[in-house]
């Protein structure tokens, strides 16, 4: 994969914060995007500006991973609004994933939790 360009790194940053400020306002109004207490942990914008995959992890464990990312999905249009106020020539097509990094994390700090406990 070739590495970003100053150009993308800015796009993704301002598109993020953007994209942040939208789902805390709650834009769409779904209930479950409120609940989960989202949070975009990442960005993905494709070289030519026209699709961006944003990634989110909810700080509130109880809410479905897939039924949120369904809904944010479902209401990508709005979120793509949002970015209009940003002075670029494309706005890109969304697309939502859930960033199972911070999952892997906690199951390596536990791993880790338990060996050293083991050791002593």
């Amino acid at each position: 994969m070739k590495p970003q360009t100053d150009r993308q790194v800015r796009v993704n940053e301002l598109m993020k914060a953007e994209i942040a400020t939208a789902l805390t306002r709650n834009d769409s109004g779904n209930p479950i995007v409120t609940q989960a207490m989202v949070s975009v942990t990442g960005m993905d914008v494709a070289p030519n500006l026209r699709t961006a995959t944003v990634y989110i992890s909810a700080l509130n464990p109880s809410v479905d991973q897939k039924d949120l990312v369904k809904a944010l999905n479902s209401d990508a249009y709005l979120y793509q609004k949002a970015l209009g106020r940003l002075r670029i020539k494309y706005i890109p097509k969304l697309k939502f994933a859930f960033d199972e990094s911070y999952i892997m994390a906690q199951e390596a700090s536990e791993r880790i939790r338990n060996l050293s406990g083991l050791e002593s």
